[in-house]
């Protein structure tokens, strides 16, 4: 496993290879005794800051000694009082721990610790550490972070944003069990998978265990052995809609139901792919997206519309030239992973725009056909993709009008 060049742009947080080597350092550093008297672990990715916490905890504080030597704080309700006193609280202890640590989990107060940061400017005891942990971003910008930048470690785990980091979470893994994880098998469990970091280091073992004394861990055993997520899985149902086969469509809305999906969950999932697709047919109406472009495999497509070309990327001038024009947020097609990108613009291809709006109409008659109907929930979603598939010009079955005021 090789990772790529794309990284995260200015701005972005730190990159995934840069918080590895932070790691392997701070790892090396409790291995000779070395430790901060503060530690902040912070970031979006809670799998890989729980992983680290607590390793960085074992170190600190041995498990024979966690009962007297450890304090844990519940952020969301922890008083700044509180665990400046226990700071200062290191003399009381009744055992021959090598120190005492206070833990802040879920901090929320990093913007407004006047006193805590009070506290630490006065230094702490050399037997005494505190450690944060705060679920997301921190403002480096406030007093707390600066100082502890300056007098101990902040280490942040941004979310994983594409392959590479991808790659480059698993590589060790699987080098460690002797095996090989090629980038199109890593494409393929990221299609999967998305980019959940405990999902995708949790089938990968399962992945190193099924091949046995096999080396390579190929796409056709992720094929096998990785379930779809309901995401991937909607894509398949939307591409039997679009090329208009209800027997395969009604397949997978089955194995939908088979997974346990709820039909709301379902249907909330259709109604946010076609709002995707009525921004891909703009994009594509519109001669911004050159239809050439879908021709090629995903990750390719992926490289050609983020290398930059005079600092300026292909993507970056999509989303430039329709800025106020489309969604912003989550619903936005172009802030999507690039596999929902190029899957989405690729499927719009089959459709026109007055077939999506009509579409909506048959969305909205199943909304309230689940929240009214005597029909059970999965014959309405089968009545749904059924008429999606032969009839998706005529949109509602029913006169929307009289169906709201009822």
């Amino acid at each position: 496993m090789r990772a790529g060049n794309a990284r995260r742009g200015a701005g972005g947080g730190n990159s995934f290879d840069t918080v590895r080597q932070q790691v392997r350092e701070l790892y090396d550093a409790l291995e000779h005794g070395q430790t901060r008297p503060v530690y902040l672990l912070s970031g979006h990715d809670d799998f890989q800051r729980e992983t680290v916490l607590r390793r960085l905890l074992s170190r600190l504080v041995p498990a024979d000694y966690r009962d007297t030597s450890l304090t844990t704080f519940d952020g969301e309700s922890a008083k700044l009082g509180a665990v400046a006193a226990e700071l200062d609280a290191s003399g009381f202890r009744f055992d021959d721990a090598p120190r005492r640590v206070v833990l802040v989990r879920d901090c929320r107060f990093a913007a407004e610790a006047d006193l805590l940061v009070a506290r630490l400017e006065s230094g702490l005891a050399p037997d005494v550490c505190l450690v944060m942990e705060v679920r997301g971003a921190v403002d480096r910008r406030t007093k707390l972070v600066k100082l502890v930048e300056k007098s101990g470690l902040l280490l942040d785990f941004p979310a994983l944003a594409n392959d590479d980091d991808a790659m480059a979470l698993l590589r060790p893994r699987v080098e460690r069990a002797g095996k090989m994880l090629t980038r199109s098998a890593v494409a393929l469990l990221v299609e999967r998978c998305g980019l959940d970091a405990q999902r995708l280091v949790n089938e990968t073992e399962k992945l190193i265990a099924y091949v046995g004394r096999r080396e390579e861990i190929t796409t056709d055993d992720i094929r096998l052995m990785v379930a779809a997520t309901a995401e991937l899985s909607v894509f398949d149902l939307v591409d039997a809609v679009a090329q208009r086969q209800p027997r395969q469509a009604l397949d997978q809305l089955e194995g939908l139901l088979a997974q346990q999906a709820d039909e709301f969950m379902i249907l909330a999932m259709l109604i946010r792919q076609f709002r995707l697709l009525l921004q891909a047919r703009w994009l594509l109406d519109t001669g911004r997206v050159d239809p050439k472009l879908l021709r090629r495999r995903p990750f390719e497509f992926h490289q050609a519309i983020t290398d930059a070309h005079g600092g300026t990327s292909l993507l970056d001038t999509w989303k430039a030239s329709a800025a106020g024009l489309l969604p912003p947020g989550k619903q936005a097609l172009l802030d999507q992973h690039y596999f929902p990108l190029w899957k989405t613009l690729d499927q719009a291809q089959h459709f026109r725009t007055p077939a999506l709006a009509a579409g909506f109409e048959r969305l909205l008659q199943t909304d309230l056909g689940l929240k009214s109907t005597h029909l059970k929930p999965e014959h309405e979603l089968e009545c749904l993709v059924a008429d999606l598939c032969t009839r998706l010009d005529q949109g509602a079955t029913v006169d929307l009008d009289a169906l709201l005021e009822l």
